[in-house]
């Protein structure tokens, strides 16, 4: 799926510890999350995540017209059972 809008937010980088590997040395996890106004007759405001090599090299700033590739996932809470819906992108290309 993809969307097309103008960058509004850009998080600082995150880097959180992971799972053990295999050969026991643990993985380190990037993510940012990026906010992209849509620019249809009533904008919409949407969050995206980027994880790994995409979220630690991306550099476009706010401002800046991109077209979003993304996949919709959803998640369970493990403490209330409640389920949500988060937006991984996996591509930004600037317009």
């Amino acid at each position: 799926m993809e969307f097309v809008g103008i960058i509004v937010a850009v998080s600082n980088l995150e880097e959180k510890q992971g799972s053990t590997q295999p050969n026991n040395q643990a993985s380190i996890q990037c993510y940012r999350d990026i906010v992209v106004q849509t620019q249809e007759g009533f904008p919409k405001g949407i969050c995206a995540t980027l994880k790994g090599d995409i979220a630690r090299d991306f550099n476009l700033p706010k401002g800046t017209k991109v077209r979003v590739f993304f996949e919709p996932r959803a998640y369970q809470s493990k403490a209330s059972g409640k389920w949500f819906t988060s937006c991984h992108a996996w591509r930004i290309d600037a317009c």
